[in-house]
C-alpha cells in the first residue's frame, strides 16, 4: 500500500518541548492535529490538546511506539488474517487520511469477509469533531446492518 505523507510521519515522530507549561505543549499537540488533517478550528483543538494534557495521564513516550507501530506496519501484510475473521466490520476511513491512505482502507475492507467500507469525505486521521456525526452514522449503519 502507499505510505503515509512524510509530513503526517514527522510531525508524529517529532518529540514534544521539554516544558511544564500546558500551554506551550497544546501548541504543539495542535500542530500534529492538523498534520494528521485535523479538519476543526485552532481554537477548538487548542481547547481539546490542553484538555488532553492538563486531564490525561500523558505519556510522551506513547507517541514513539505509536509511530514505531505505524512504521513496523507498512512492512506487515496482515490479509491472511484479516480473512480469517468472523464478526461483523465496519471499516471508517477519510479519504484525506495523510498518515493512512485511503487505499489502505479500502483493501483492509476487501480483505475482512463481508466487511463495508464507510468512506468519510474530508476526514482525515485525526478525528475531528466536526465529523463525529458522519462517522456516528457510519457505526450506526454497521450496527444496524448486523443487529438483523
Amino acid at each position: 500500500m502507499p505510505p503515509g505523507e512524510e509530513e503526517a510521519l514527522k510531525a508524529m515522530s517529532e518529540p514534544p518541548p521539554v516544558s511544564g507549561n500546558p500551554d506551550v505543549i497544546a501548541r504543539h499537540l495542535v500542530n500534529v492535529y492538523k498534520a494528521l488533517g485535523a479538519a476543526d478550528d485552532d481554537d477548538i483543538l487548542f481547547e481539546r490538546a490542553l484538555d488532553h494534557v492538563v486531564n490525561r495521564n500523558r505519556d510522551p513516550m506513547s507517541v514513539n511506539r505509536q509511530v514505531a507501530a505505524v512504521v513496523i506496519g507498512e512492512g506487515c501484510d496482515r490479509r491472511n488474517e484479516l480473512a480469517q475473521l468472523k464478526v461483523p466490520a465496519m471499516v471508517i476511513h477519510g479519504d484525506s487520511d495523510p498518515l493512512v491512505t485511503l487505499e489502505s482502507g479500502k483493501d483492509i475492507a476487501k480483505s475482512i469477509p463481508g466487511a463495508e467500507l464507510c468512506v468519510i469525505k474530508g476526514l482525515g486521521h485525526d478525528i475531528s469533531i466536526k465529523y463525529v456525526d458522519e462517522i456516528s452514522e457510519c457505526i450506526l449503519k454497521g450496527v444496524t446492518r448486523y443487529r438483523q
